[in-house]
This record gives structure tokens, C-alpha cells and sequence, in this order.
């Protein structure tokens, strides 16, 4: 049984949020301390340590919730996140493999596409928030499926090689999307 686990990428945004409410602390509560500059970029120096260290926590708390795992079986994947786990057998997919497509930076993103070969089950809270609609990756594939970001470069390629030891005859590479 091979195990991957994928995260979801961390967001800067809370980090500079919590750096500008340090400059902001430090603007208004800065005069207050004493007026000397050398005090009051001291103070904000432990301002934004203190905040910083608060803030990577927050983070890491946040993005170890969003961690998925799959679990490959001979049978088929287990998938377990934070809102449950399901069993998807080999037999009721069409198809496995990435897209990548390139973000608003120009960085490439990829993600994991699940083609199922019956309909999607859109009650399963484990698999619900991962329904996409989107153009048929071949002939005969389905347009709704199940995509998980995977951006990480070591968990891509031991999703790869898990997909190519336990069903070669599902996995249908890395192909380019559009982006959007």
C-alpha cells in the first residue's frame, strides 16, 4: 500500500495582513513608547516577530486541516480529508492523471484528475468539494470528475508512480489545460 498525502499551498496574504498591522502598530503606538527612533523600530521589531510567529502557526494549523491523503490499495484509493474518507475501487474510474496549466504569476499549478466512469457522487462529503466540471480530458471521459491541487513536486511523483504500479491501464499522463 502506497500513502501520499498532499496539502494545500500556504497563502502569503495572512502574512502580510499581520505585517502591516505591525507598521500600523507601530505608527500609532509608536510616539507613545518614546519618542527616540532607535525604540520604537525595536518595538516594532518584536512586533513583527511576535506577530509573525502567531501567524505561522495560524497557518500551519490551517493548512494541516486541509491536508489530503490517498492511500493507494490494490483494490483501489482511499481518500481521507477533513470532511471524511471515501473508497473510489479502480474499476468505477475512467481515467487518472494531472493537468497543469499556468497561474495569474506565470508559475505552473497542477492538479490530480479522477475521472469516474458512472456519475459523480455529488452526497459524499468527503468528494463533494471536489466535483469540476470541465471539457473531457479525452473521447469517452466524463466532464464532471474529481481534481485535487497538487503542487508539491515529491507527492506528484509519488502519486505518478503509485498510479503506474497499481493501474497503468488508467493513467493517462500530465496533459496542459487552459487556463481558467
Amino acid at each position: 500500500m502506497t500513502s501520499v498525502e498532499l496539502r494545500s499551498p500556504r497563502r502569503g496574504s495572512l502574512y502580510v495582513v499581520c505585517t502591516l498591522l505591525c507598521f500600523y502598530l507601530i505608527a500609532l503606538l509608536g510616539p507613545q513608547v518614546g519618542g527616540d527612533a532607535g525604540v520604537r523600530i525595536a518595538f516594532g521589531g518584536l512586533g513583527v516577530m511576535v506577530l509573525g510567529g502567531v501567524t505561522h502557526l495560524v497557518s500551519d494549523h490551517r493548512s494541516s486541516t486541509r491536508a489530503t491523503v490517498l492511500r493507494f490499495e490494490g483494490t483501489g484509493i482511499r481518500l481521507q480529508n477533513r470532511s471524511g474518507s471515501a473508497f473510489l475501487p479502480w474499476q468505477s474510474l475512467a481515467g487518472v492523471g494531472f493537468h497543469w496549466t499556468r497561474d495569474w504569476r506565470g508559475l505552473p499549478t497542477y492538479t490530480l484528475e479522477l475521472c469516474p466512469a458512472g456519475p459523480v457522487a455529488p452526497d459524499d462529503p468527503a468528494l463533494r468539494h471536489l466535483i469540476c466540471d470541465d471539457e473531457p480530458l479525452h473521447p469517452g471521459m466524463p466532464r464532471l470528475r474529481y481534481r485535487i491541487p497538487a503542487n508539491a513536486t515529491k507527492p506528484r511523483i509519488h502519486l505518478k508512480q503509485a498510479f503506474q504500479q497499481h493501474a497503468p491501464h488508467l493513467y493517462f499522463g500530465l496533459v496542459k489545460r487552459r487556463r481558467g
